[in-house]
């Protein structure tokens, strides 16, 4: 059917399709246009049912159409259900025939995922990372399955095929970062959809072993030795990070309006990655060094070379390359084989091990995990867990008797 352009008075674009503009009636119902995507619309009971296809293309929205009519008319139209009742039971063993969802083009999912008002709360920059590993998802169904344009034809073989693959490159923490995001797209999206097969979920896809550790906590002779052998911004920024525990970003993006030197309280309305907030004491040796910068500078940023360094987007790269060269000097070993056959060298120290140092500290020394979950910004109980290492001798060291 040809299609027609026509613009209103106030310049916005109506579509023509038929007699009546926008709609298209096929027998079992009516497709409406209504903002981006056709809308299909029926009699139940004898009052008006509408409901968005969630797609701009007219096949996928006729799709939706005849599913939708043959779910509210039963059995009673025979043929037309058992057509669908085939489609559905089709090779029951087989999962790759399932029907996993109604009509949501590949494409689409970040943006349905994002705008879904039942999704776990992220801050943007998380969001912004989520939508990056959709498209590498998509990407890679352009390329290896171009067949495949809707979510209902991602069977589980395709899944398992995509992280075969992922995993030639990636190391298992990244596949499995996949996975979970995968698996909490279909579960969220699920309801409204119809997702009744999730391929991504740990009951199909077992989530890999991380067998060594990365990142890890550093003890009291290695933080010291960071702070002897750093000075300036440079070794600020190390007491910020074993001091309070941020993150990077946040460090790099710190400003004295959230510094309180007379209340001696650090507070960050909103972390950059997850958007919670923190409110932390300031110790004596940070205390010191940040009234000795604050006496040094007139920026409105704690480390002003640091944060000109990192650029207008506070890409922490170029700070990673110089903590790698500063654990180097310090003795201290930062990388590690990433075993599994991967060739690529993983973390075993970096900025973020102050983190884990400043989790493991206060659990070592008695802090409710709870609490020290608010101080760190973490959404459960379980990513704190994460952050803490402690080893025997840690363990020894904190119980000795005299131990104040």
């Amino acid at each position: 059917m040809s299609q027609k352009r026509t613009k209103t008075k106030k310049g916005e674009t109506k579509r023509k399709r038929g007699k009546k503009k926008g709609r298209l009636g096929n027998g079992e119902g009516t497709l409406v246009w209504r903002g981006k995507y056709w809308q299909a619309r029926w009699y139940k009971n004898g009052k008006l049912v509408s409901r968005s296809t969630g797609t701009a293309d007219l096949d996928e929205a006729k799709d939706f159409l005849q599913r939708m009519s043959v779910i509210r008319r039963g059995q009673d139209d025979r043929a037309v259900v058992q057509k669908l009742t085939l489609l559905m039971s089709a090779n029951l063993a087989d999962v790759d025939t399932r029907l996993q969802t109604i009509g949501i083009p590949v494409r689409d999912l970040f943006r349905l995922y994002s705008e879904a008002p039942n999704r776990h709360p992220v801050a943007p920059r998380t969001l912004e990372v989520y939508g990056g590993q959709l498209n590498v998802l998509n990407d890679w169904l352009r390329t290896r399955h171009p067949e495949i344009t809707s979510v209902r034809d991602i069977s589980q073989a395709v899944a398992d095929e995509y992280i075969a693959d992922r995993a030639k490159d990636a190391s298992p923490s990244t596949v499995n970062k996949d996975l979970n995001l995968f698996s909490a797209v279909w579960r969220t999206l699920a309801r409204k959809y119809g997702l009744e097969y999730n391929p991504w979920s740990e009951e199909h896809i077992a989530r890999k072993r991380l067998e060594q550790k990365t990142r890890r906590a550093l003890t009291h002779d290695e933080v010291q030795a960071l702070l002897d052998n750093s000075s300036g911004e440079l070794r600020l920024m190390i007491l910020l990070g074993v001091s309070t525990g941020l993150r990077l970003g946040d460090i790099l993006n710190l400003s004295w309006d959230q510094v309180d030197l007379e209340r001696r309280l650090l507070t960050i309305h909103r972390t950059r990655k997850t958007g919670a907030p923190v409110c932390l004491p300031i110790v004596d040796d940070l205390f010191d060094a940040l009234k000795a910068q604050r006496e040094a500078t007139d920026s409105p940023f704690v480390l002003p070379e640091q944060h000109a360094r990192a650029g207008k987007s506070s890409s922490p790269s170029v700070i990673c390359q110089s903590m790698r060269w500063l654990f180097k000097r310090a003795g201290i070993k930062s990388q590690q084989d990433g075993g599994q056959g991967n060739k690529r060298k993983a973390p075993l120290a970096t900025f973020h091990s102050l983190r884990h140092t400043f989790v493991s500290r206060l659990i070592t020394r008695g802090v409710n995990p709870a609490i020290v979950r608010e101080a760190v910004g973490h959404s459960t109980m379980l990513m704190t867990e994460h952050y803490t290492h402690i080893d025997a001798a840690t363990l020894q060291a904190a119980l000795a008797p005299g131990r104040g």
